[in-house]
């Protein structure tokens, strides 16, 4: 009898902590009122639809999305400085995370969507690279967080455009997609991740939102190719066709392979298909020379 009420209180305790909200992250965390940001939780799916958001004791009153994992919401006037986000769905409350509101500072904004590469804290090294470059920092760019775990591009649509009708003034968006398509059991062909990418950039030209795209990463150990296509066959029709279309192409690949020792450099065993700290920041310095080559063209 001990053991089935404590195998129930257990399952009770599971079930109150899947209904409490929990904010594991803003996309931004800095901008200005009236800014739409990214209200996070793809790990437990826990925020339902139905309650309101706080910026601090302010609620906000535009709330333009709102799903099990994401809500989009603008930061409501009348707020300044440091302020606690916060997420209430009756009678549950999240966490609290910190949001930064900006003095009314014009910011240029670049989303890096695509799958848990830029769920893995690449976006935030780009950030940190932006601010620290002398000539970037001055033009007060704000680099959004759009990375979804072990997300296929087919299934990516419904978040791409979710993130292009809330993000509407967007300056630039970073493209990396299709690393979990080439190991994908289901074996998807060479054509269906094409067709499921090019409806993606063709989606951005249509929108008229300038695009980098970026090469997969090489993949080493378990995660190495053993379907088809492989990652070297999809990276070079990726360049080849972001270069048709006139869009910066990012090679990634290229870079990491060309590093002497670049397994044990880059990944260094933590992860077969994520790199470690070394592998994540050459990939914020390859995207940040590109946005600076973007942003600060040479004369």
């Amino acid at each position: 009898m001990k053991t089935s009420k404590s195998i129930l209180w257990v399952s009770l305790l599971s079930l109150l902590a899947a209904c409490n909200p929990n904010i594991e992250s803003l996309a931004p965390g800095i901008g200005n009122v009236g800014d739409v940001i990214d209200i996070r939780d793809p790990g437990q799916g826990s925020l339902k639809t139905g309650g309101v958001v706080y910026f601090g004791p302010v609620q906000a009153s535009h709330v333009l999305r709102w799903t099990n994992e994401d809500i989009y919401v603008e930061v409501p006037p009348g707020l300044s400085g440091s302020v606690q986000v916060q997420v209430l769905t009756s009678p549950f409350k999240s966490n609290t995370v910190e949001f930064l509101v900006l003095d009314q500072v014009e910011s240029p904004r670049i989303m890096c969507f695509g799958d848990s590469l830029f769920y893995t804290g690449i976006p935030e090294e780009v950030q940190t690279l932006v601010d620290q470059d002398p000539e970037l920092s001055d033009l007060n760019l704000l680099v959004l967080s759009q990375g979804n775990p072990a997300e296929l591009a087919v299934t990516a649509w419904p978040r791409w455009t979710n993130a292009l009708d809330c993000y509407n003034n967007l300056d630039l968006v970073v493209f990396l997609h299709g690393t979990n398509d080439v190991s994908d059991p289901q074996g998807l062909t060479m054509e269906a991740i094409q067709r499921n990418i090019t409806e993606i950039i063709e989606d951005a030209l249509y929108r008229g939102t300038d695009l980098v795209v970026c090469s997969l990463l090489p993949r080493v150990g378990d995660c190495a190719d053993v379907l088809a296509p492989t990652t070297e066959s999809l990276n070079s029709w990726l360049e080849s066709y972001a270069i048709g279309l006139n869009i910066p192409y990012v090679d990634i690949y290229e870079d990491f392979v060309m590093t002497p020792n670049w397994e044990q450099t880059l990944f260094n065993a933590q992860n077969c298909s994520h790199p470690n700290q070394t592998g994540k920041q050459k990939i914020a310095e390859l995207i940040k020379d590109k946005i600076s080559e973007i942003f600060l063209p040479s004369d």
